[in-house]
């Protein structure tokens, strides 16, 4: 019972301290009809006419923008980072955006196959479809600033930004070591940054959203590391060890599937020649 009203409390908290800072900020003046809804620990969507405008997270009683829905579709690579993130997301008539699973869409067509359902916009596979995109989206946006040739690298990275990714967790060391080789950024924005670098190493090893672009890190990634000086050797081993886990968890589900599809095409033969 304590557990539910702990939930309650959650939800109505969260929802009200979101809603009194829309507000405070004149939002609720400009647009009388956004509503807002709690989705999943502390987080809570703003919505107007049934599109999911900003999703924000309450944190230590401050509100902070998880994301913003129109920047993130608005992005040069909002279709590339959906389709990386495997979903898709479709426009009806009504200018309502539905958010789709690239199973469920046909790929001569790209629109959705007959009797495909929309995610639910308020569950959280909604939420974590934008989370996913956003990821792909600042991934693809940190290989461009890195490709100092792009037509599209227009300057260098910022603190601002460094701490935007290291937040999403989609800048890895190699990325600002880059950086520094390039002088996009000076031997002091490095040094300020590569702790939290270093902290992020092991969360990055089983990210599995950076296997969408081949980029999980590898054994050799971190033994460039420790040769450069920028890890130390337990951490080191410690990452070789988390690196052998989870290949070897990988081989195992790879291997499961293999043999599920062997069997059901001996089944299958079986079948026919009965």
């Amino acid at each position: 019972m304590v557990k539910t009203q702990e939930i309650i409390s959650q939800t109505e908290l969260s929802e009200k301290m979101v809603y009194d800072d829309l507000k405070k900020r004149g939002i609720l003046n400009k647009y009388p009809d956004t509503k807002v809804k709690h989705i999943w620990n502390w987080i809570v969507a703003s919505y107007r006419e049934w599109n999911i405008k900003v999703y924000d997270r309450v944190i230590n009683w401050k509100i902070e923008v998880q994301f913003n829905l129109k920047t993130t579709r608005e992005a040069h690579y909002f279709k590339k980072a959906s389709y990386l993130a495997w979903y898709r997301e479709v426009e009806d008539s009504k200018w309502i955006f539905q958010m789709y699973s690239i199973k469920d869409i046909d790929i001569k067509t790209w629109n959705p196959i007959k009797w495909a359902n929309p995610l639910d916009k308020f569950s959280l596979k909604y939420f974590k479809a934008w989370q996913d995109i956003s990821f792909q989206e600042d991934k693809l946006g940190l290989e461009t600033i890195k490709d100092v040739d792009t037509e599209w690298n227009f300057h260098s990275p910022t603190e601002s930004q460094l701490k935007a990714y290291i937040e999403t967790w989609t800048v890895r060391i190699k990325d600002v070591y880059t950086f520094l080789k390039q002088k996009q950024i000076d031997k002091n924005t490095f040094d300020k940054f590569l702790p939290s670098l270093q902290k992020l190493l092991l969360i990055q090893i089983w990210e599995t959203r950076f296997e969408a672009l081949w980029d999980y890190v590898t054994e050799q990634e971190i033994k460039d590391y420790y040769e450069w000086g920028y890890i130390s050797k337990d951490l080191a081993r410690e990452c070789y060890n988390k690196i052998k886990e989870r290949d070897s968890i990988k081989q195992k589900k790879e291997k499961r599937k293999k043999d599920i599809h062997s069997k059901a095409h001996l089944e299958t033969k079986e079948i026919k020649i009965g």
